[in-house]
């Protein structure tokens, strides 16, 4: 439900200019696994000073950087750690901007936040051979040494203060929305670059999020907890000396029927700090954002209460953002659920309101309907219980794609 008391004290200040007041937007909510109390839930805020739109009432960033750690959802253990088609459709994109900016092959590359290291093995490809990663997960490095021979050393940002060199080229996509202490994060990754230097961020653009579809409320999962636009990216980079020197926005499709779009600047790094323009897009923004979610979450919700009073055994499959906020805001929870499944071998085991938290194989002995609990990867999920795991249990879809 939104919180609407006016510009309000603040528990964590603007992580880009640091300042302890903001507006309270909306309150997001999740359950969380009985093994793990991760996150529960966050109000979402707009600093009243920049603009800039982030969660609020969150946990320290140890707590963020032991669950990318220890339960990586980027591991990608249902395609034996490769990416979608989607992805390197994305990722090649990427590289042909970053041959744009650096045509020098000789530059030394870091990608932050690499996952499987299938954008460094592209940007070899393209014939730039001083790459490495970085990932706080051991098991998409081990992934990225294993698929593509390509070398990610496992750490967090503030490992980079420890002897790792310097770098011409500071990649992070997808990365900097995931981070609670984003002010410590861009000083390390800047002290790291080298002078004169080229930082390319990306990132969901929270200025167009109402335009793309996507699940009612998604783009405030229990993972991103910084929501930027084109202009507080930049804010970002100013705030630590870093030029804004390129910047494009657009969407990448993230399955049928679901796309999320993207806003990258890229930043040169110079002496001084810059003057911070304020953002007057991105508030208004995530009000009509929240808005659109609204209305979609209504008939979801229907949905949802048809399957409560059948009053007959149902298995959910998914175990993130969209299944534990649906546990806390709608019936879902009233449902006589007798398993949850998920191919991420780290929740299986687990158990959601003493549920079990079982593996795809297991469903083999299950003949319960199953609930798709996800937009992004429906068709997958669909073509994976039919085609790979041969079931015939009755399919639940939430979306139309």
């Amino acid at each position: 439900m939104t919180v609407d008391t006016g510009v309000t004290a603040l528990e964590r200040s603007c992580p880009i200019c640091a300042h302890g007041f903001g507006e309270r937007l909306f309150r997001q909510s999740f359950s969380t696994l009985d093994e793990s109390s991760f996150l529960d839930g966050y109000d979402v805020v707009i600093c009243s000073e920049c603009g800039f739109g982030f969660a609020d009432r969150i946990p320290p960033q140890t707590v963020f950087d032991a669950h990318y750690a220890q339960m990586s959802r980027y591991e990608y253990h249902q395609r034996g750690g490769e990416e979608s088609q989607y992805d390197r459709d994305r990722l090649q994109a990427i590289v042909a901007t970053i041959e744009q900016l650096v045509p020098d092959h000789d530059a030394k590359v870091l990608d932050v936040g690499c996952a499987n290291g299938r954008l460094l093995s592209f940007l070899r490809d393209a014939g730039y051979t001083h790459g490495e990663g970085l990932d706080p997960s051991p098991a998409c490095a081990a992934t990225a040494l294993a698929l593509y021979d390509v070398n990610v050393r496992v750490g967090t940002i503030k490992d980079l203060d420890r002897g790792t060199g310097r770098f011409d080229v500071m990649i992070a996509l997808g990365v900097l929305e995931h981070i609670r202490d984003l002010s410590a994060a861009m000083r390390s990754l800047t002290s790291t670059l080298t002078p004169g230097g080229f930082m390319y961020l990306a990132v969901p653009d929270a200025e167009v999020l109402a335009d793309w579809p996507n699940a009612p409320f998604q783009a405030f999962s229990n993972e991103h907890i910084n929501f930027f636009s084109r202009e507080s990216l930049a804010n970002l980079g100013r705030s630590v000396g870093l030029e804004p020197v390129f910047a494009h926005a657009g969407a990448f499709a993230q399955g049928p029927g679901t796309s999320e779009p993207w806003v990258a600047t890229a930043f040169v790094k110079q002496p001084g700090r810059r003057a911070l323009v304020p953002d007057r897009i991105t508030g208004e923004a995530l009000r009509w954002y929240i808005s659109g979610c609204r209305d979609q979450e209504r008939a979801i919700h229907g949905t949802i209460d048809a399957l409560v009073a059948r009053e007959s055994p149902l298995i959910v499959w998914g175990t993130g953002t969209h299944t534990t906020r649906l546990l806390a805001t709608s019936n879902l929870g009233k449902a006589k659920i007798e398993a949850y499944v998920d191919s991420n071998t780290h929740y299986q085991g687990m158990h959601l309101g003493g549920v079990p938290v079982i593996s795809p194989h297991e469903l083999r002995t299950h003949s319960a309907p199953i609930l798709i609990s996800s937009r992004m990867y429906q068709d997958e999920i669909a073509n994976q219980i039919r085609n790979t795991l041969g079931l015939t249990n009755e399919l639940i879809r939430l979306y139309e794609l």
